[in-house]
């Protein structure tokens, strides 16, 4: 696991204070991968249910959250907040994420993602994010 969150912190990007942040999505990950010793992931094993692949998210993505906070106005924009995808919480729905204004973890469950960071210049992406484009 050690190996795989250097990994993860490095192709996202981001610094060592966001190791704790990486070791829970690492953990989240590698329980929905198939073990040998089992012949089946270690979700399945616990469940009973083969695990949802299809709504992993790279770690370190940009992300759009719509923010609870009142609007001004019908058309305002002021209810959207970017940030950056650390992991997913208990539940699904939510996940955390890193504000960009306020660099404070917070949980959203209204999300666009952008794993390719599309929304920046490549040179400025971090190296994951530069494979996919």
């Amino acid at each position: 696991l050690g190996q795989m969150v250097r990994c993860v912190l490095h192709s996202a990007g981001l610094g060592p204070e966001y190791w704790s942040y990486a070791l829970l999505h690492c953990v989240y990950v590698k329980n929905r991968l198939p073990h040998t010793s089992i012949q089946k992931s270690p979700f399945q094993a616990l469940t009973g249910t083969k695990p949802d692949l299809g709504s992993l998210k790279v770690f370190g993505s940009r992300v759009v959250a719509q923010s609870t906070d009142s609007k001004t106005g019908k058309l305002d924009m002021n209810n959207v907040k970017e940030g950056i995808f650390v992991g997913y919480t208990g539940t699904k729905k939510n996940v955390y994420y890193i504000d960009d204004v306020s660099q404070q973890p917070k949980i959203g469950s209204w999300l666009q993602f952008d794993e390719a960071h599309m929304s920046i210049p490549a040179q400025y992406a971090p190296l994951a994010a530069q494979a996919l484009q």
